[in-house]
């Protein structure tokens, strides 16, 4: 199992897991009766498995919508109504990278109407899709984006960024997204992740903290082994 959450789902509080079978949710009911009776073991009420055409793929993490869709990422990222059972969609990376991380915004809280789902990974680029009628709306790539942004020159750059942890993430030659949380007004979108080098060698992690509106880097910090 690689993800857990708590989930409310129709008035009820599931606690959901991810892994190699896809996604389960449970009743917390039935989860704490273990601490009363630890043989009895808690059937899922609901099973969301991978796709046929991927039978074998894990799903890394998953979140859901106040529509009852539950969303996984994986080879791809994976839309289920939770009513019916049935994979309603799937959604492609930039890159066809390994997504490791997906996240539901809140409906009504993004500029232009949109209801966004975000999804991240291997090849480092953020995926903002209108989740209502399953559209791209764009690849970021955080890497091209950083390089881009001319705002973040040496006397420019914000208090609370690493010198030289930003030019070492400039320098790499790839980022990759491992986990992103938003805010609550859904205005800034926290990634971290990995840098590594062409050869595969891993220069620690990244912390960073986006202005959602913009797409602009806001401040970041490395972390070192």
């Amino acid at each position: 199992l690689y993800s857990i959450k708590f989930l409310h789902v129709q008035k009820s509080l599931l606690l959901g897991v991810s892994g190699d079978d896809g996604i389960l949710l449970y009743s917390w009911d039935d989860v704490q009766a273990l601490t009363i009776d630890p043989s009895k073991t808690p059937e899922p009420k609901h099973h969301f498995k991978p796709p046929s055409l991927h039978p074998k793929m894990e799903i890394n993490d998953f979140d859901i919508d106040d529509d009852l869709n539950i969303f996984g990422a994986s080879e791809v990222g994976c839309k289920w109504n939770i009513e019916s059972g049935k994979l309603s969609c799937s959604y492609a990376s930039s890159k066809n990278g390994y997504l490791h991380t997906i996240k539901v915004l809140p409906s009504s809280t993004f500029q232009g109407g949109h209801s966004i789902m975000l999804m991240g990974g291997e090849d480092g680029t953020l995926g903002v899709w209108d989740k209502k009628c399953d559209r791209l709306i764009e690849h970021v790539n955080i890497k091209a984006r950083m390089n881009e942004d001319t705002s973040l020159s040496h006397s420019c750059l914000p208090s609370t960024m690493d010198q030289d942890a930003f030019n070492s993430w400039k320098q790499h030659d790839h980022l990759w997204i491992s986990h992103m949380e938003a805010s609550e007004s859904c205005n800034w979108w926290n990634l971290c992740g990995g840098a590594e080098d062409n050869m595969g060698r891993n220069f620690g992690g990244h912390l960073t903290c986006w202005h959602a509106p913009t797409r602009s880097l806001a401040a970041g910090c490395t972390t070192r082994e």
